[in-house]
């Protein structure tokens, strides 16, 4: 039975793209791993599993590059209206 997340659209980021918001889920398939960032489910390589995890339950945005050695980069954000802060 595949995940509920997988069942829905996903999206490929292209470069210099960027998704944020909550990480809600990650979901390991044959095609890559999803990742459900705010309101979208992003396919991503396998090998992030282990660099998106700890990312789990908090606001992040990924951003696509054309970097060779760093093709996504990972940060946790706030938004307006956060007052500053990280949200945990």
């Amino acid at each position: 039975m595949k995940s509920p997340i997988v069942a829905r659209k996903v999206h490929r980021l292209s470069p210099y793209e960027e998704c944020a918001g909550l990480s809600t889920d990650i979901a390991i398939e044959e095609d890559g791993l999803i990742a459900r960032v705010g309101n979208m489910n992003l396919i991503l390589p396998l090998e992030m599993e282990p660099d998106l995890r700890p990312f789990l339950g908090k606001r992040i945005a990924i951003l696509r590059t054309d970097i060779p050695y760093k093709q996504y980069i990972i940060r946790t954000v706030c938004f307006e209206g956060d007052g500053g802060r990280e949200l945990l």
